[in-house]
């Protein structure tokens, strides 16, 4: 008898859900999410410069619990199996948007202020997967400077737009 296939949903390739669904891995996958992180993810306005309504990240919260509860079934130990983070890192192939996943997954990541054993594995898989240099401080930097500076907006304290960005691959 072969094992089950582990699976999970899959999303066009460079879509605001499968950038979505890596934000919120790093976001659940020590557990629980915080209101650290939940603050966090409000005051970078990560929905909406991901590209999804409220209700869209609640869908991709959701679906990716559903997935990693189902039939992917996290392993034992509460790791996910690296095959079923590779596919979810694969569906996106634009640098910018590589980058900038990386960047507010880092931020929920820091939010409360501990790194746990599955939420570093997130990140640095994102990195090796992508290509990204471990030692880019753009990339590690977790928007902090946003979450100290309440009378600037968010957007006037974000990095560049994406053109600024493009054809910047740093593997």
């Amino acid at each position: 008898m072969t094992a089950p296939r582990l699976a999970v949903r899959s999303y066009p390739t460079n879509s605001s859900h499968a950038a979505g669904r890596i934000v919120a891995l790093a976001l659940i996958v020590d557990g629980e999410i915080g209101p650290a992180e939940a603050q966090t993810l409000e005051k970078l306005e990560a929905t909406k410069r991901l590209g999804l309504t409220p209700e869209q990240w609640d869908e991709v919260v959701h679906d990716l619990c559903a997935d990693l509860l189902g039939p992917a079934r996290l392993q034992d130990e509460g790791c996910i199996p690296a095959e079923l983070l590779e596919g979810m890192l694969d569906e996106l192939d634009n640098v910018a948007l590589r980058r900038l996943v990386l960047r507010l997954s880092s931020a929920v990541v820091h939010a409360d202020k501990r790194i746990d054993e599955g939420e570093s594995l997130v990140l640095v898989a994102a990195m090796e997967r992508w290509g990204f240099l471990p030692d880019d401080p753009a990339l590690l930097e977790p928007m902090m400077d946003v979450l100290r500076t309440s009378s600037e907006s968010v957007e006037e304290r974000l990095p560049p737009s994406d053109s600024r960005v493009r054809g910047r691959h740093l593997s």
